[in-house]
C-alpha cells in the first residue's frame, strides 16, 4: 500500500554540518570540502541508484557540477551559523517501476523547485537486502539551494519566501498530487494523502465513509532514522542530556530529557503499534456487538413482516357480506404495516452490510499492523538496551 512521507530540514553550520558532506553522502560520491580541507568519500556506499543536478534554464552550466556547486555555496556563506541548503526527503511509491519513479521525481522537482529558480541536487536510494531494509523503502533526497540561480552562479541574496509555511504546505500537497496521478496512470488503486490522520478521518466522516473513518482512527507512527537503528543494532547505550530549548513564548528554558526517557524511537514505535492494535481490538468488539444487535432486529422485522402479510391475506379472504368500506380500510391498514416492516427490514440489511464492510477494513488494517510490529521485532531491535534521547 502506498504511503506518504515528506520531511524537510535545513542543513546549517550551527549543527556542525557541511553542504559538501551532505551532498557526498546522498550522492554516493567523493567530494572535498575546500573550506576545511576535508575529504568526504562515500563512493563505496550502496543503495544509491541515481543522482543528478537539475538547474533552471539559462543558469550557469557549472552549477550542474556537484563539487563546484556546493563549494560555491560554502564560499558564499561567511557566518559560523549560516544556513547552507534545504533538504527534502520523500518516499517514492514502491508500486511503480524504477523508470517511473525517476520520471515522477524529475517532474515534481522541475515544477516545484527548479521552475522557481532553485538548483536541485537529487539522489534516489533503494533498499539494500542484506541490510534487512524494508523492500518498499524507495526514497529520494533533494538538496536545494537557498539562493536563486543566475547565468553567473547563485544570487547574492537568499530568497526568503521559500522559507514560508504556506510554501511548505504547497509542496506537501503537490507531492501527493503528483504521486496519485502516476499511480492512476499506471492502473494502481492505491492513493496517498498529505493530510494528518485526524484531518483525513474528519473528511471520511463528513462524506459518510465509515470504513475509512474507522481505519484512520489510530495513532500516527514515527520515523526511525539511521542513527537510532545503528545505536540499537550495535548495542550502544546512550545517555540523554539536559538541553536548552525555547518555549512557545520564545523564552529559553532547560528541557530535562533524562526525566522523560522511556526508550529509543524504535521502542516508542513498537508501543504506538501496540496501542493501535489495542484500539482496533476495542473497535472491532464494538462493531461486532452492533452487528449482533442488528441481526436480532432483522429477525424480529422478518417475523413482523410475515405476521402483517398473514393478516392482510386473512382480510382479503373474508366473506363478501362484510361491508365494503370496513374491508377496504382493514386491507389498507395491513398493506401499510407490510410496507413499513419491509422498509425497516431493508434499512437493517443495509446497516448490517455497511458494518460488515467496516469489520473487513478493520481486520485488514489490524493484520498489517501486526505484521509491521512483527517485522520490527524480528530485526532484533526490541531486545537491545534502552536508548535514551
Amino acid at each position: 500500500m502506498a504511503s506518504y512521507h515528506f520531511a524537510m530540514q535545513i542543513i546549517g553550520r550551527s549543527a556542525g554540518r557541511s553542504a559538501i558532506a551532505a551532498a557526498a553522502y546522498r550522492s554516493g560520491q567523493k567530494l572535498i570540502d575546500e573550506r576545511t580541507q576535508t575529504t568526504h568519500d562515500y563512493s563505496h556506499r550502496r543503495g544509491v541508484v541515481h543522482q543528478e543536478i537539475m538547474a533552471p534554464e539559462g543558469s550557469a552550466a557549472w552549477l550542474k557540477d556537484r563539487q563546484r556547486l556546493w563549494s560555491h555555496v560554502e564560499e558564499l556563506e561567511k557566518r559560523k551559523d549560516a544556513q547552507l541548503a534545504r533538504e527534502i526527503n520523500i518516499a517514492l511509491p514502491s508500486e511503480l517501476e524504477a523508470d517511473d519513479r525517476l520520471a515522477l521525481l524529475r517532474d515534481f522537482v522541475q515544477s516545484q523547485f527548479v521552475a522557481r529558480g532553485m538548483v536541485a541536487d537529487i539522489a534516489i536510494h533503494e533498499p539494500v537486502e542484506d541490510r534487512f531494509d524494508d523492500p518498499r523503502n524507495h526514497h529520494a533526497h533533494i538538496m536545494l539551494t537557498l539562493r536563486g540561480a543566475t547565468p553567473s552562479g547563485l544570487y547574492k541574496v537568499k530568497t526568503r519566501e521559500w522559507n514560508s509555511d504556506s510554501m511548505l504546505s504547497e509542496w506537501r500537497e503537490a507531492w501527493a498530487n503528483h504521486q496519485n496521478r502516476w499511480l492512476e496512470y499506471r492502473g494502481w488503486d492505491a492513493r496517498v494523502d498529505h493530510r494528518s490522520l485526524k484531518a483525513q478521518r474528519a473528511a471520511a466522516q463528513e462524506r459518510g465513509d465509515r470504513v475509512q473513518a474507522a481505519i484512520l482512527h489510530r495513532v500516527p507512527e514515527i520515523h526511525v532514522g539511521p542513527k537510532a537503528r545503528a545505536a540499537i543494532q550495535n548495542e550502544r547505550t546512550l545517555t540523554s542530556k539536559d538541553r536548552l530549548v525555547r518555549s512557545r513564548a520564545n523564552r529559553p528554558r532547560v528541557r530535562q530529557y533524562p526525566q522523560h526517557d522511556n526508550g529509543t524511537r524504535v521502542h516508542h514505535l513498537i508501543r504506538r503499534l501496540e496501542k493501535n492494535l489495542d484500539r482496533f481490538d476495542r473497535t472491532l468488539t464494538r462493531w461486532r456487538q452492533r452487528v449482533v444487535r442488528l441481526q436480532t432486529r432483522h429477525r424480529f422485522l422478518s417475523r413482523e413482516e410475515f405476521e402483517a402479510q398473514q393478516e392482510r391475506e386473512r382480510w382479503e379472504r373474508q366473506r363478501s357480506w362484510l361491508r365494503q368500506r370496513e374491508r377496504e380500510e382493514a386491507i389498507a391498514a395491513a398493506i401499510r404495516r407490510v410496507s413499513h416492516a419491509r422498509a425497516q427490514k431493508k434499512k437493517a440489511e443495509a446497516l448490517v452490510a455497511g458494518i460488515e464492510n467496516v469489520l473487513r477494513g478493520l481486520v485488514g488494517i489490524k493484520d498489517r499492523q501486526v505484521k509491521r510490529r512483527g517485522t520490527i521485532r524480528d530485526r532484533k531491535w526490541s531486545h537491545a538496551p534502552v536508548q535514551t534521547r
